[in-house]
C-alpha cells in the first residue's frame, strides 16, 4: 500500500466499498487508531461489523471491542452507518 496514510486509507477504502472483506476490516482499524483518518469509534464499529457479517471472525473481536468505549446510543447509531455503507456498496455493485 501507499506509504502516505492518507492515500493508503482512499485505496483501502475503494477496494472496502468494493466488497473485500479484509479491506473492510482494515477500515475498521484505521477509523479506530486514526491511520490516515480522523479517529471515529462510530465508523469503526461500523466498518468491524461490515466485515464480520461477511464472515470475518477478527473484524467481530474487534467490533465488540470498540463497542465498550462506546455508549449504547452511539452504537446504535454505528449500525446505522453499517447500514448507510453497505447500501452505498450495493448500489455501486449495480451501476456496473
Amino acid at each position: 500500500m501507499a506509504a502516505d496514510p492518507v492515500m493508503a486509507s482512499k485505496l483501502y477504502l475503494e477496494v472496502a466499498m468494493a466488497g473485500d472483506v479484509e479491506c473492510q476490516r482494515v477500515m475498521g482499524v484505521r477509523y479506530q487508531h486514526g491511520f490516515g483518518v480522523s479517529t471515529d469509534l462510530e465508523e469503526a464499529y461500523a466498518w468491524f461489523n461490515i466485515a464480520a457479517s461477511n464472515g470475518d471472525s477478527q473484524a467481530a473481536g474487534l467490533r465488540e471491542d470498540v463497542a465498550k468505549s462506546l455508549v449504547e446510543e452511539r452504537v446504535l447509531s454505528a449500525q446505522k452507518r453499517s447500514r448507510e455503507l453497505l447500501k452505498e456498496m450495493e448500489a455501486k455493485k449495480a451501476k456496473k
